[in-house]
């Protein structure tokens, strides 16, 4: 990201932007930011927010679940996973059925536009570490994620 500073400044501060301003717990960032990393098939990010995750107390049959692509235990937080998986794969044209299972959920319109904020970020990140073939760093190789194929 260095190599480009309107990419490190639009995530840098973005993120620290968002934390500071977010509808959503630390637990349902990391949720969001791992659910999107998944559809983006990123093994770096995969493994440094299952790290991150675990950090933020994250139940880690949660964790399992968004790294295996199934249904998390929990409702609230499967319905903000689906969300999130539906907003990255449809490219943010979900649908009336996508919208009122997170809204129904508990969520709000303004965690709708959160979750546009966490894709976007998702998509800076998880591209260019698609690009650049970043290694996955030590601290994160416990939580090491083969992508799919």
């Amino acid at each position: 990201m260095a190599n480009h500073p309107a990419l490190l400044y639009a995530y840098w501060e973005g993120d620290k932007f968002l934390t500071k301003n977010s509808v959503l717990t630390a637990k349902e960032r990391q949720i969001a930011f791992l659910a999107s990393s998944y559809e983006n098939n990123c093994q770096y990010c995969m493994a440094a927010h299952s790290s991150i995750a675990q950090m933020n107390k994250v139940p880690q049959e949660n964790i399992d679940a968004l790294r295996e692509g199934r249904e998390l235990p929990d409702k609230k937080l499967n319905a903000l996973s689906e969300y999130v998986k539906a907003t990255t794969t449809k490219r943010g044209q979900v649908t009336n059925e996508d919208i009122g299972k997170f809204l129904d959920a508990g969520y709000t319109k303004e965690a709708m536009l959160e979750v546009i904020t966490i894709v976007g970020f998702k998509v800076m990140t998880n591209y260019m570490d698609h690009l650049a073939q970043t290694p996955v760093d030590h601290p994160f190789q416990g939580n090491l994620w083969i992508p799919r194929k």
